[in-house]
């Protein structure tokens, strides 16, 4: 999601819980609602088909099972909407039957009467036990009620979210399954990173979490991402993707069963330890049960099952397989003070396009105090070197750093450097509006005073 908050939205879709404070007087019974609204259109869509009014009784047929489709913890969250869907479901099979036994057909041989085909939500554990058959897997996966309603929710209310998040998959899901290979783990743990942040790279959750991980800032240090003004390797896919497999890995060492540990990855593993000695069990399923966990760990376990699903045959569930793999990038690194508009000049690329091929800079300018790595079109990073390396003193110098003291003013520090208040601000990545905070560090860009200093390299990633 653009905003960072994937994985709450999904959880919240998930286990029905909403968004925002509930209604003073809530109805009394939902479920009786719900089913009393799908059999009214039941019995109209049969009352059509007997008059002969074969499109609106489909209408209405369709409006029925929508009605069930339309519960937000999925038609088989609870076993009484559970066996009215079926009943529903069996009723419009039954009509279809009749139908084809008359031989109601139209002109061209077909029965004039489609009655829709039982939905996936009804068959879903048929479905996914046949996406899982297709091929190897070495993820653990559990068809339980709380798994196919999450199926239900990405096939339904969250169909055109999950189908942004396949198709941006491509970018990164082949160096997931590599760094997951280095650590000897299923490669269907891509699904994480799907269900923690849709594969973008610049999502920041409410408790800023960040990358497609969704690293805290101490877990993101524990597994050496650089945090500073300048980069959040939280947000670089490779580094993060490392970091991630390894923390993966040491998960499942300590707890032994992939439940546990992706348990542990989204609430924390002293949370998770002190659920397993206050209920005596280490299964996941009978924790969920018993609410030893967070609402929102008891949803996304079940998350990551469905995901694994889907991922493992999404066709079978109704999306394309088209995903992008983006252009293949090759790293660069700079160990001089630059301005991206410069290396984008370079690389021939706009400004955005930079950024987004280096989601993890936090600034517009570098001071060359510490090397700068740069991802770049692969068939870019030759032309972008030499450059680079021949970039005027203007535009391939030193920065001053600044520290701001109290009562320091943007206009003031640019006066005092003889600097645009625009290109101060550019070169750390803020608004001229913004506020300033006494003890910031601050890039004040300046010209070099020799040119042919410094040198930029290409890596192979």
């Amino acid at each position: 999601m653009p905003d960072g908050r994937a994985f709450a939205a999904l959880a919240a879709a998930l286990c029905g819980c909403a968004t925002h404070a509930p209604p003073a007087t809530a109805p009394p019974s939902p479920r009786a609602a719900t089913i009393a609204e799908a059999e009214a259109h039941l019995a109209r869509g049969l009352a059509l088909a007997d008059a002969n009014d074969l499109p609106g009784a489909q209408r209405a047929f369709d409006r029925a099972l929508d009605a069930y489709l339309e519960v937000p913890d999925g038609a088989l969250s609870h076993p009484e909407l559970a066996a009215a869907f079926r009943r529903t479901a069996e009723q419009v099979r039954l009509r279809e039957l009749e139908l084809l036994a008359a031989r109601d057909v139209d002109g061209n041989g077909e029965p004039a009467f489609a009655i829709p085909e039982l939905p996936a939500r009804v068959t879903a554990r048929r479905e996914a036990e046949a996406a899982l058959a297709r091929g190897a897997h070495d993820f653990p996966v559990e068809l339980n009620a709380r798994v196919l309603s999450a199926i239900d929710l990405f096939e339904g209310r969250r169909r055109g979210w999950f189908a942004s998040a396949l198709a941006r998959s491509g970018r990164y899901r082949p160096l997931i399954r590599r760094a997951l290979a280095e650590q000897g783990l299923p490669s269907e743990l891509a699904a994480v990173a799907l269900v923690e942040s849709a594969f973008l790279p610049d999502a920041v959750s409410r408790a800023s979490a960040r990358g497609i991980w969704q690293f805290m800032p101490a877990t993101g240090r524990r597994y050496g991402l650089r945090q500073d003004s300048w980069v959040d390797e939280r947000s670089d896919p490779p580094k993060s993707t490392r970091a991630a497999a390894r923390y993966l890995r040491e998960l499942h060492d300590r707890f032994g069963d992939w439940n546990l540990a992706l348990a542990a990855y989204n609430s924390g593993e002293n949370r998770v330890e002190r659920a397993i000695r206050r209920h005596r069990t280490r299964d996941f399923w009978t924790l969920a049960r018993r609410r030893a966990l967070p609402r929102e760990t008891r949803s996304y376990v079940p998350l990551i099952h469905a995901a694994v699903v889907v991922l493992r045959d999404p066709e079978r569930y109704g999306f394309a397989s088209n995903e992008d793999a983006g252009p293949a990038t090759q790293p660069i690194v700079v160990d001089f003070g630059v301005d991206l508009r410069a290396v984008a000049r370079c690389a021939s690329l706009s400004v955005d396009e930079l950024r987004s091929l280096n989601p993890a800079l936090r600034r517009t300018a570098f001071s060359g105090t510490r090397s700068l790595t740069l991802h770049v079109p692969a068939e870019a990073a030759s032309p972008a070197l030499a450059c680079l390396l021949g970039l005027p003193d203007s535009e391939r110098g030193a920065f001053a750093s600044h520290v701001v003291r109290r009562g320091d003013t943007l206009s003031g520090i640019a006066s005092d450097y003889g600097v645009p208040m625009r290109e101060i601000a550019a070169a750390n990545g803020r608004r001229i509006q913004s506020v300033l905070r006494v003890g910031e560090r601050l890039l004040i860009p300046r010209p070099a005073r020799a040119s042919g200093t410094g040198s930029a390299v290409a890596r192979p990633d």
